[in-house]
């Protein structure tokens, strides 16, 4: 396929929407590197929306592919996963300060990609209802801890939440196999568990 049909086929749009978010990515490293949080309070918030974009639109029009999701996960792991360096570049003070409550949630989730690699899955973003939230959650304050200074409480809750939405990825990680990248909930994974 040569890249005008590539690009002139519309059912690639998700992919080149998750690929707009590959792309802020890999420009917010020197946004934040040199400090522009003028920048990156603008960029972090559209590759946030381009995670919901991407989604929507191969389901609205039936545009899933296994390629898409595996390429959604990646992008995801590359946004998600930066986040803390570049605040840790852009409010160290604040980072030093939260490094436990920051820690927690951090280490669930690197836990929960653990489990997937033993239990036979591999690395792949579960597309849960609450990793959706928590991700939208994630978004939210951290383009707020750009523009001002949300209060503390806001942040402890942010944590406990981005926690259990790690810990129910756990869970379905160690009730089914295999993972299915698209379970909605720990609670659609009981109901379709077959009886034994």
């Amino acid at each position: 396929m040569n890249s005008a049909a590539f690009f002139s086929d519309i059912s690639h749009l998700p992919n080149l929407v998750t690929l707009v978010r590959v792309l802020l990515v890999l420009a917010m490293y020197p946004v934040a590197w040199f400090g522009r949080t003028d920048l990156l309070a603008f960029f972090f918030p559209l590759a946030g929306a381009t995670d919901a974009l991407d989604g929507w639109i191969a389901r609205r029009y039936g545009l899933q592919t296994e390629f898409g999701s595996r390429f959604d996960s990646v992008a995801d792991y590359g946004y998600y996963y930066s986040a803390p360096i570049w605040f840790w570049w852009l409010v160290p003070d604040v980072v030093r300060s939260w490094w436990p409550w920051i820690a927690v949630p951090v280490v669930l989730f690197l836990a929960g990609e653990v489990v997937k690699l033993v239990r036979g899955r591999g690395v792949a973003a579960l597309h849960l209802y609450s990793s959706k939230a928590a991700g939208a959650a994630l978004v939210v304050y951290l383009t707020w801890v750009l523009w001002g200074d949300p209060p503390r409480a806001v942040f402890l809750g942010l944590c406990v939440f981005l926690s259990l939405a790690a810990a129910e990825e756990m869970a379905i990680c160690f009730m089914r196999r295999p993972i299915h990248p698209n379970a909605r909930s720990v609670f659609h994974v009981i109901r379709e568990r077959p009886a034994r």
